[in-house]
C-alpha cells in the first residue's frame, strides 16, 4: 500500500471540493430555471358507427319531380307557324294567346263555307215554296199525290243539305279559332318545341306548360309486394338528391299496370311548404316496412354488459369544438351475429364507439375514424 504524503492528501481534498461545488452549482441552476411545460394529452382515435335502423327495414325508390298540372300544347290543325310569342321560363295567364298559325287558307275556307251555306239555304227556300204550293192544290185535283211527294222529298233534301253545310261552317270557324293557341291555365313555359315559319302537324306539341299553383308530385315505381302494402294517404319520407332537403310525399294514386320491369307506378303528392323543389329534380322516397318498430342496431362489440338486458355504450359528442365521449346506459334487444338491438337510450344517427370500449372513460377527448369523419372531425 503506497504511503499518502501531505501533497497527495491536499490534491484529493481539492478534487472532492471541486465535485461538491459543481454539484451545488447544478442544483442552483435547476432551482432557478422555469419548470417544464406539461405535455398535452394525445386524443385517442376510436372507430365509430351511427346507431341506425335495420337495413332491411327501409326500402328506397327514386323518382322525378313534376308539376301536378302540366300540359303539352298543340294546334288542332296543321299549318305554318306565323308567330310564337312566349319563350322558356315565361309566365302566362289563362286564355293568353301563345302562338298563331298562318290562317289565310282557313279564312278562305270559312268564306267558301258561308257561300255554300247561303246557296243551300236559297235552294231550300225554293223547295219549301214549291212543296207548299203543291200541298195547297192537293184538294183541287190540279196536282197529283206523286208530285206532292216529289216536292216534299226535294224540300227535305234541301233542308238536309243546309244542315250539313251549317256543320261544315262550324268546323271552319273552329279551325280558324284553333289557329290561335291559348294557355289553358296560368303557369310557366318549360319547353319551346317549335319556331316561327315551321310547319307543324295537328297534335304536334309546340309548348309545354306547368301550373304554378297546383303543387308538385313525383312518380316512383315499386314491386308488387310494396304496392300491396301501400295505401292512399300514406306518408313516405322524401329527400332531394342534388341539394339535400327533406320533405314528405303522400300516396295519391296507386297504379294497377306494371311496366316491363314488373314495377307498378305510385304517384306521391309532395309537401313543399318547408323546402324548395322544382320540376325535373330527382328524389328518393323511403318506405319503412315496420314504422311502429323502434329498435336501433349497434355492433356487438360496442357495449359493456351492465345487467339484465342493460348495456353501457360510449357515444361521441361535440363539446367546445372537440369530440368527447359520453357514457350511455341502453336497453338491449335481440342479439344477432354482428349487431344487437338497442330498444332505448340512443337516438338514430348518434355515433357509437365500435370496439375497445373497456379501455375508455366518459369525458375522454377522442378523434373519430370510420363513419362520420368528414362530418365530425372538422
Amino acid at each position: 500500500m503506497p504511503t499518502l504524503t501531505p501533497s497527495i492528501l491536499f490534491n484529493l481534498a481539492g478534487r472532492r471540493l471541486g465535485v461538491t461545488l459543481a454539484a451545488a452549482g447544478s442544483l442552483l441552476l435547476m432551482a432557478c430555471s422555469p419548470p417544464p411545460e406539461p405535455k398535452m394529452p394525445v386524443a385517442r382515435t376510436v372507430m365509430v358507427s351511427p346507431a341506425d335502423v335495420a337495413a332491411d327495414r327501409l326500402m328506397t325508390f327514386s323518382g322525378t319531380v313534376q308539376a301536378s298540372r302540366r300540359s303539352a300544347l298543340a294546334f288542332e290543325t296543321s299549318g305554318m307557324i306565323r308567330s310564337l310569342d312566349v319563350d322558356l321560363g315565361d309566365t302566362v295567364e289563362r286564355h293568353q294567346p301563345l302562338a298563331t298559325l298562318d290562317d289565310e287558307a282557313l279564312r278562305l275556307g270559312l268564306r267558301a263555307s258561308r257561300a255554300n251555306l247561303a246557296n243551300a239555304e236559297a235552294d231550300r227556300r225554293e223547295a219549301e215554296l214549291d212543296y207548299r204550293r203543291r200541298l195547297a192544290l192537293a184538294d183541287t185535283g190540279a196536282t197529283s199525290r206523286s208530285a206532292i211527294d216529289q216536292t216534299q222529298a226535294r224540300f227535305e233534301r234541301a233542308q238536309a243539305q243546309v244542315d250539313a253545310l251549317k256543320a261544315q261552317l262550324a268546323q271552319a270557324q273552329d279551325r280558324l279559332r284553333d289557329a290561335t293557341l291559348l294557355a289553358p291555365f296560368r303557369g310557366e313555359v318549360t319547353e319551346r318545341l317549335a319556331e316561327p315559319a315551321e310547319f307543324v302537324a295537328a297534335g304536334q306539341p309546340i309548348l309545354r306548360l306547368i301550373g304554378e299553383q297546383d303543387g308538385l308530385e313525383a312518380t316512383i315505381h315499386v314491386p308488387g309486394p310494396v304496392r300491396e302494402a301501400l295505401d292512399a294517404g300514406q306518408t313516405l319520407a322524401v329527400s332531394v338528391l342534388n341539394h339535400g332537403p327533406s320533405t314528405t310525399g303522400t300516396v295519391a294514386r296507386i297504379g294497377s299496370q306494371a311496366n316491363r320491369a314488373g314495377l307498378f307506378p305510385i304517384t306521391l303528392t309532395l309537401a313543399t311548404d318547408d323546402v324548395s323543389l322544382r320540376p325535373g329534380e330527382t328524389i328518393e322516397a323511403t318506405w319503412d316496412q315496420h314504422p311502429d318498430a323502434t329498435p336501433l342496431l349497434i355492433p356487438v362489440t360496442a357495449y359493456i354488459p351492465a345487467g339484465q338486458r342493460i348495456g353501457r355504450v360510449f357515444v361521441v359528442e361535440q363539446v367546445n369544438g372537440q369530440s368527447q365521449l359520453a357514457a350511455r346506459e341502453v336497453v338491449l334487444g335481440e342479439l344477432g351475429s354482428q349487431h344487437i338491438e338497442v330498444l332505448s337510450g340512443l337516438e338514430p344517427g348518434e355515433l357509437v364507439v365500435q370496439k375497445g370500449v373497456n379501455l375508455l372513460q366518459a369525458g375522454q377527448t377522442v378523434r373519430t375514424a370510420g363513419v362520420g369523419i368528414a362530418r365530425y372531425n372538422q
